[in-house]
């Protein structure tokens, strides 16, 4: 289960470098400083790190509570602090993307 977890991981890691690659090229015919508002891209990085956390968590929860028998219980704990970094790492880079194409973001 904690492998499970590791490759829900990678996969929502792909899909998130996939999504910033797309947004990273559409936003290259945009002048600077002008305001997007960037909804369609937010929520699928948003899908992408809830199913990250989701299903990454509940297989580690499914090991943590495997692990018990064989007293290796910080694993699963590993695999459950893994599967938050797709969204921070979206987070970074969307922000990154928007700060190195100098565009400004509207409410």
């Amino acid at each position: 289960m904690i492998s499970l977890a590791g490759v829900i991981v990678v996969l929502a890691l792909l899909r998130v470098g996939y999504i910033l690659y797309e947004f990273y090229l559409d936003t290259a015919s945009i002048a600077p400083g002008t305001a997007i508002r960037p909804m369609g891209v937010t929520f699928e990085l948003l899908i992408a790190a809830v199913v990250s956390i989701l299903a990454g968590g509940l297989c580690s929860l499914i090991g943590l509570s495997l692990s018990e028998i064989r007293r290796r219980w910080w694993h699963p704990l590993v695999a459950v602090a893994l599967t938050w970094i797709p969204l921070f790492l979206s987070n970074w880079g969307f922000h990154y993307i928007v700060t190195l194409r100098k565009l400004v973001l509207s409410d």
